[in-house]
């Protein structure tokens, strides 16, 4: 899927709010193009503990699937 897509995407998964919509593309341009490491997002901490809270999500299913495995 091109990145525009997947910005469309964001965009319509937020259904109008345009806040949500903001929050959406800023996590998809943080995940898919790294600004937040370049600095593009600092002093944002909504932005911050949204990107917390998906790393430790991520970090729990990966946890999890490993488990899963040894059984």
């Amino acid at each position: 899927m091109l990145l525009r897509e997947k910005i469309q995407a964001a965009i319509a998964a937020a259904q109008g709010d345009v806040d949500v919509a903001a929050m959406n593309v800023s996590v998809l341009l943080s995940e898919e193009a790294g600004l937040s490491d370049g600095g593009w997002f600092d002093g944002d901490e909504e932005l911050a503990v949204e990107l917390a809270a998906r790393d430790a999500q991520l970090e729990a299913e990966i946890a999890q699937s490993g488990s899963s495995r040894k059984s």
